[in-house]
């Protein structure tokens, strides 16, 4: 994307720099790094395939940052538009959302154990913090994400249609698949996992 496509992008986030470049990472959003002064920012374009609504998913955002800052962590420091929103709908109707450019290394693997135990401690620390909040203060960004059951008929509804017409080439992986879900259906871990309380976590992790 040319800078000059992102200019009401930048001047609706109150941005007097240009698009230093595209991060080239991650595979659900595209990022880009600003720099309008001495402070880097990230600008986002929200993939609204993924999450459709980013009124509730900045919401969520802001409701993170706060419990992290509570328990004195360093949450991200989102920037406003103009109009005081935590994100932007451009003319082409695509989302847009800022924060403070975090710096650092990204290690893709853990190389040592102290990296692990680190790794480990930062999503504990996370979702303590979560933690302290009613998890109905959130709202559901992706409906059905973490529905088993929703995803075992998606699964069984795809294997009947087989629009690839492909299902008899992979017909031993079908079967495998379905005799590891009713496998897993019948476990003590499964039947509990339905009556456990509602938390919120980060399940990328």
């Amino acid at each position: 994307m040319q800078s000059s496509a992102l200019e009401p992008v930048l001047a609706a986030f109150d941005f007097g720099g240009a698009v230093l470049s595209s991060t080239g990472m991650g595979h659900i959003h595209d990022t880009f790094v600003v720099a309008p002064d001495a402070q880097r920012w990230v600008l986002q374009r929200i993939n609204l395939g993924v999450m459709g609504d980013p009124a509730r998913l900045m919401a969520n955002a802001l409701l993170t940052s706060a419990c992290v800052a509570a328990v004195g962590g360093a949450p991200l420091d989102y920037r406003r538009a103009r109009d005081g929103e935590p994100f932007h709908v451009d003319d082409h109707g695509a989302a847009w959302r800022s924060y403070a450019y975090v710096t650092g290394e990204i290690t893709a693997r853990p190389e040592r154990a102290d990296d692990a135990r680190a790794i480990g401690y930062g999503f504990g620390a996370f979702d303590s913090a979560l933690a302290m909040r009613d998890p109905a203060d959130w709202h559901t960004v992706i409906e059905g994400y973490h529905d088993h059951e929703r995803r075992f008929t998606d699964l069984t509804a795809a294997v009947s249609a087989d629009v690839a017409d492909r299902g008899s080439s992979c017909s031993a992986d079908i079967d495998a698949v379905h005799e590891l879900i009713e496998a897993v259906r019948v476990t003590e871990e499964y039947a509990a996992w339905h009556e456990a309380p509602r938390r919120i976590a980060h399940h990328d992790a």
